[in-house]
C-alpha cells in the first residue's frame, strides 16, 4: 500500500495492490475506497474509474474500459457472464 496512514487506517491518496492482483489507484477515507478511484482487475486488465462512497463503487459514475479501450468487448463479456 502507497499513500496515507491514520490511527492504522489508510486515509487520502494511495495505491493499493490485492493479492489476486487487482489495484485500486484512488482515494481512501477511514480505510475503505472513498472519493474517485480506478479499479483495475488482475485477470483482465478491465478497469472502473469513477467515485466510491463508504467502500462502495457508486455505479452511475464509473467509466469502464478495457486495456485498449473496447467498450464494446467490455460490455459484451459482462452481460455474456451474466447469462
Amino acid at each position: 500500500m502507497a499513500g496515507g496512514w491514520e490511527q492504522d487506517k489508510r486515509v487520502g491518496y494511495g495505491r493499493y495492490h490485492y493479492y489476486n492482483g487487482d489495484i485500486y489507484d484512488g482515494t481512501w477515507q477511514n480505510h475503505v475506497r472513498h472519493g474517485h478511484g480506478t479499479y483495475t482487475y488482475g485477470d483482465s486488465g478491465a478497469q472502473w474509474t469513477g467515485t466510491w462512497n463508504n467502500g462502495i463503487r457508486v455505479v452511475d459514475s464509473a467509466i469502464p474500459t478495457t486495456p485498449d479501450n473496447d467498450l464494446v468487448s467490455l460490455c459484451a463479456s459482462t452481460h455474456a457472464s451474466a447469462a
